[in-house]
């Protein structure tokens, strides 16, 4: 989406100077999703780092830690308030009626980016990131990826393989079965922990019992 817009001035000398005109290129939408009494914001962002995606009209949904592709011809029904229609069954009349209902989300700010004709060029983006945000972003990027890992299902499947079946031929069953029970209770606690992030301390001692 491009907005434009022409700026003219006069000189000293109380010339008209010539009118300049701009572009401005939509980049953001900041959208607010409740009430007047509270909510929750997330955003829409148009990709302006890598040309290519910003030539063709990349954009991604921020919602917290939920980052996605999001399809651009759908900013105005997602971005902007007013009534919408959906299909109902109505068990009296036996059919689907049409049901309006007014948007609980619209957006709150906008945010737009002047078009230099360089870059309608495709003059290439250069950003100078310092060594320690570059180390915190990695750091992070680890972390989700770890976040994701442990609370994959198939992650859950294979513990649950894992502890439930014990060969009855080995030379110490009871010995297995201990070590079974103290690898179940590390696993569900350190889940539970990391979940719900409570390092309690009684939490923290069964963890120390379980592990040493």
């Amino acid at each position: 989406m491009r907005l434009g817009w022409s700026v003219a001035g006069f000189r000293e000398d109380g010339e008209a100077k010539v009118t300049e005109s701009y572009e401005y290129d939509l980049i953001g939408v900041t959208v607010h999703t409740g009430t007047a009494d509270g909510g929750h914001y997330y955003s829409f962002i148009r990709d302006i780092v890598n040309p290519h995606a910003y030539k063709n009209n990349k954009w991604y949904l921020f919602n917290d830690a939920e980052v996605k592709p999001f399809d651009s011809a759908q900013l105005a029904s997602e971005c902007f308030g007013g009534e919408m229609t959906t299909k109902t069954y109505d068990s009296v009349t036996d059919k689907f009626m049409d049901f309006s209902f007014e948007k609980t989300h619209s957006a709150y700010m906008l945010f737009y980016k002047r078009v230099d004709l360089e870059e309608e060029n495709g003059k290439d983006f250069n950003f100078d990131v310092s060594p320690d945000l570059l180390e915190w972003i990695w750091h992070d990027n680890m972390q989700f990826l770890q976040d994701k890992n442990i609370f994959e299902h198939t992650y859950f499947g294979f513990m649950w393989q894992l502890c439930s079946s014990i060969p009855s031929t080995l030379p110490d069953p009871k010995a297995v079965s201990l070590m079974t029970a103290k690898l179940s209770t590390s696993f569900v606690l350190e889940t539970f922990i990391h979940s719900k992030e409570k390092e309690t301390p009684f939490i923290l001692l069964l963890l120390l019992l379980y592990l040493l």
